[in-house]
């Protein structure tokens, strides 16, 4: 008994050629597909729960906007102050430094 052997050279696979009285079993492979894209979905909920929870937060945040601003003008305030003592202090050093030189 001769067999064929054919090759489908578009897919690179293998047929057996056998007579029709013959036993075969048949294999399918099929390439892998990529699995379909699934779209998002994104739900808009308007869950009491979820506005008491955005609403806390918005308070918090005002809050801690609030705090930021006065935390920002007491450095300011500060930084006023030490450049005025800045001054004061280079107007001392100066003062004592021409006394320095009027006395020799």
């Amino acid at each position: 008994m001769s067999t064929t052997v054919l090759r489908d050279h578009a897919h690179g696979q293998q047929m057996l050629a056998v007579p029709a009285n013959a036993v075969t079993e048949e294999v399918v492979t099929e390439e892998p597909h990529p699995p379909p894209t699934r779209k998002r979905k994104l739900e808009v909920t308007n869950n009491h729960n979820d506005s008491g929870e955005t609403e806390l937060l918005q308070r918090q945040l005002l809050e801690a906007n609030r705090k930021a601003q006065e935390y920002r003008q007491q450095l300011m305030h500060k930084e006023q102050e030490a450049e005025e003592y800045r001054i004061k202090l280079e107007a001392m050093s100066q003062s004592q430094a021409n006394r320095m030189n009027t006395v020799t």
